[in-house]
């Protein structure tokens, strides 16, 4: 029995797992199933990222349906909103400030103290 390209091509991915809890029961579930941890972790990742592709594929195509639906008259109103709203003054103006302190160096670090 030949084996495919892909599982003759096995690679390793190291998997630090930050909660100590999570490698117990991970190892206790694969205990209790019968099979590795490598196996139960790789079985649940491959659910886990089939499920959230279809979620992210639905949301990409309402993405697509409602552009679709973008009619010339929509883009045109869209541009004249941003226009109108460029031409107004900006509510914030930016001003250049003396810190008080420069504790970490910051400021220094980016020229600001002479």
């Amino acid at each position: 029995m030949s084996l495919c390209y892909a599982q003759r091509m096995s690679t390793t991915f190291p998997l630090r797992l930050r909660n100590p809890e999570t490698r117990e029961h991970l190892r206790l579930l694969a205990n209790q199933l019968g099979t590795s941890m490598n196996r139960l972790a790789e079985d649940m990742i491959e659910r886990e990222l089939a499920v959230m592709s279809l979620g992210l594929a639905g949301e990409l195509e309402e993405t697509l349906r409602r552009l679709r639906g973008f009619t010339q008259a929509d883009i045109e109103r869209s541009l004249d909103a941003w226009a109108l709203a460029e031409a107004q003054p900006d509510p914030i103006s930016a001003r250049m400030v003396a810190p008080a302190e420069d504790e970490f160096g910051v400021a220094r670090a980016f020229g600001a103290v002479r």
